[in-house]
């Protein structure tokens, strides 16, 4: 049971971003949310809409519906919405108010990366707290079987996601009840730990994921390379597949998957150390 002190029972804030892709260095921000959930009063949601000044592809276009064209003619200047984002996140993300996001750490990087881009500097997270739900849902529940994105472990959970998915508002406030119902159904292990403590538990568990995803990476490598030299053609034919490798098997083609399976571990077990935000490239 949630103590009357969990930070679940307290001040909210709850953020993400539609973006031109998902490439943190390159892609830019097109629509943003913000929202603020104060106990005993509706959430306070801004939103802002960027015409982030590039190409938004047909596939990201796809996803939030928000088209180059249209961005053009109803968004705002990248530097003007960003430095109001920014002025927000001063004022309301203190060391008492966590921040609750869903796959944090690509929100928190590309706006760290739009912010020098934009604004002559980045994002700073000294003593700011996130509450991240994909962190927390991989830890504690590690073997369930399914998709871990935001719609998937939304209905895992109960969490209703609404008819407008995918647009930043909808997805911010989703993340926020998922947070919630974390704490609440883990208070030993979420809902009941102080925010400095959480928010160092989710590093580790997220650094931990990446560790575990590498190990069984290079087990899949290890395994394609041993099918191989016992010839059982049928299933290696079977594993490029699913890796869309189209070429009939052979030593080099095996070994490229093999290479290219382990050249995957390598980036999960890099990509452990990446939370709660990627740091900038040298």
């Amino acid at each position: 049971m949630l103590t009357e002190s969990s930070w679940a029972r307290g001040r909210l804030l709850g953020l993400d971003f539609e973006t031109t892709g998902v490439d943190i260095e390159d892609d830019r921000i097109v629509s943003a949310a913000l929202i603020e959930v104060i106990p005993g009063a509706a959430p306070a949601t801004r939103m802002w809409l960027i015409d982030p000044g590039v190409e938004i592809s047909d596939a990201a276009a796809a996803v939030h519906g928000y088209s180059t064209k249209h961005v053009r003619a109803h968004g705002r200047p990248p530097a003007e919405a960003l430095g109001e984002i920014f002025e927000e996140l001063e004022r309301l993300w203190t060391v008492e108010v966590p921040l609750i996001t869903f796959n944090g750490s690509y929100d928190l990087s590309i706006m760290d990366r739009e912010g020098v881009r934009h604004l002559g500097g980045g994002l700073s997270t000294t003593q700011r707290w996130m509450i991240d739900g994909l962190v927390i849902d991989r830890e504690v529940d590690r073997y369930r079987k399914g998709g871990r994105k935001l719609g998937a472990v939304c209905q895992h959970y109960g969490v209703a996601l609404g008819e407008d998915a995918h647009h930043a508002d909808a997805d911010t406030l989703a993340a926020m009840r998922l947070a919630w119902k974390l704490a609440a159904r883990y208070p030993d292990q979420v809902g009941n730990v102080a925010l400095p403590e959480l928010h160092a538990r989710q590093k580790r568990w997220h650094q931990q994921w990446g560790e575990r995803m590498a190990q069984w990476l290079e087990k899949q490598a290890a395994k394609l390379g041993t099918l191989w030299v016992d010839r059982r053609l049928s299933e290696v034919t079977a594993w490029l597949a699913k890796m869309e490798i189209t070429e009939t098997p052979s030593d080099d083609v095996v070994a490229m998957a093999c290479k290219r399976t382990r050249e995957r571990a390598a980036e999960f077990r890099e990509s452990g150390s990446r939370w709660p935000i990627h740091p900038r490239p040298a």
